[in-house]
């Protein structure tokens, strides 16, 4: 990174956190940059300030203003109550949605090798990922390079063509 930039950045967080007043967050800020390069030990009995403190030095050791100005800003995390459950449960009231089982009869969808290879590579590129984080990119890539000798028994064994 130029030292431009980082200079830019670093006025940039002192100005937000001016803007914030005198005292609390500005001395955190000051203290933490004071001190040694962070451990990453967390120990059990460190209160939640403690922890944030902790993140929030190991944030400025790497450079990571922004993430540490977030770190102080924060609210945290609500206070594990009764009320904090109930609030929750006003706010989300639905139930999630039933999903019936399917049958033991019933059998799965059952396509060629050659249909789920077109299928697969018909994805356009920078296709977003599905619920489970995996994208079309990722078997595109998975039956690319050196597998394609063996794409064909890839696809057999991922779609139980036997």
């Amino acid at each position: 990174m130029s030292v431009d930039r980082r200079l830019r950045r670093e006025e940039s967080v002192t100005s937000a956190i001016l803007g914030w007043g005198t005292g609390g967050s500005w001395q955190l800020l000051l203290e933490t940059l004071d001190e040694l390069p962070p451990s990453f030990v967390v120990e059990e009995e460190f209160f939640l300030g403690e922890l944030n403190l902790r993140q929030c030095r190991r944030k400025i050791f790497y450079g990571h203003y922004t993430t540490a100005v977030r770190v102080l800003s924060s609210s945290n995390v609500a206070p594990y109550s009764d009320a904090t459950l109930v609030a929750l449960q006003y706010k989300h009231h639905d139930s999630s949605p039933f999903l019936p089982t399917l049958p033991v009869d019933h059998h799965p969808l059952v396509g060629s090798s050659f249909v789920v290879l077109d299928m697969i590579r018909s994805f356009p590129h920078g296709t977003s990922c599905g619920r489970d984080g995996f994208r079309a990119q990722h078997l595109m890539d998975y039956l690319g390079g050196a597998a394609v000798a063996i794409s064909d028994e890839l696809i057999a064994s991922n779609t139980m063509e036997r």
